[in-house]
């Protein structure tokens, strides 16, 4: 049980979560390999939301690069989307601890793994109407 980057031989991580450490703790280790890394957190909210949101983040970037807007402001918008998410998290009652932030920013940024999961790819159709 792994996702399709480890399948495809790249090293992957995840993060499980529960209300209930030693239960997240169990499933870490069940479910951890030598290429798919998995963080245990207690913070069930902030890993939902932070899991969900990263997603319109990668979305945006991916329409920065077709729009042609550069590295610089693509940057500036996943730094303020990460920045939303933790406000977002913390009004919903998630930890307000760096955790949601760098859970969003993985499949955010790295552009060879979100293309293949589709997320990137279809921020960048959707200005051409392709969506």
């Amino acid at each position: 049980m792994c996702p399709l980057w480890a399948q495809l031989g790249e090293r992957d991580s995840s993060v499980v979560a529960s209300p209930d450490i030693e239960v997240a703790a169990w499933v870490q280790r069940t479910i951890m390999g030598s290429r798919f890394r998995v963080y245990a957190h207690d913070d069930l909210i902030g890993v939902e939301l932070g899991g969900a949101l990263k997603n319109i983040i990668a979305i945006g970037a991916g329409a920065a690069d077709e729009f042609g807007y550069g590295d610089n402001a693509k940057a500036a918008f996943m730094t303020r989307g990460l920045a939303e998410i933790a406000r977002l998290g913390v009004a919903a009652g998630a930890n307000p601890s760096p955790s949601l932030a760098w859970l969003a920013l993985g499949i955010s940024y790295v552009p060879a793994p979100v293309d293949i999961a589709g997320i990137t790819m279809w921020g960048r159709n959707w200005p051409k109407g392709a969506a």
